[in-house]
């Protein structure tokens, strides 16, 4: 399993925009799939939340989330993305551990 962040600009960034993302999640599945091609959200743009499973074989989410809801005294939005190459468990950790499955605005208690 990997664990990756960054800011949420990536979701937007790249040419044509949000290509950044999209090469990020794609080269992440061609680990296990390597003739996989992950489409663009043109022109809606990626969701704060999502994953993508391959069955029980493999599963990819990611989340946006801000550290002023995690004890720190600042806003900080960052992406985590989360790769299970063996299973299912990747939204799993990043969704259903933390109770919720809602945007980065809102607390995680």
């Amino acid at each position: 399993m990997i664990s990756v962040h960054n800011v949420p600009g990536a979701f937007s960034s790249g040419t044509p925009k949000y290509e950044d993302f999209r090469i990020v999640m794609e080269e992440i599945v061609r680990i296990c799939f390597p003739n996989e091609l992950i489409p663009s959200p043109y022109p809606y743009g990626w969701p704060d939340a999502g994953e993508l499973t391959a069955g029980g074989a493999f599963s990819l989410a990611w989340r946006c989330l801000d550290a002023q809801f995690w004890g720190v005294a600042q806003r900080r939005k960052r992406i985590f993305l989360l790769a299970d190459f063996a299973g299912p468990l990747a939204p799993q950790l990043l969704f259903d551990v933390f109770g919720e499955t809602g945007n980065c605005g809102k607390e995680v208690t």
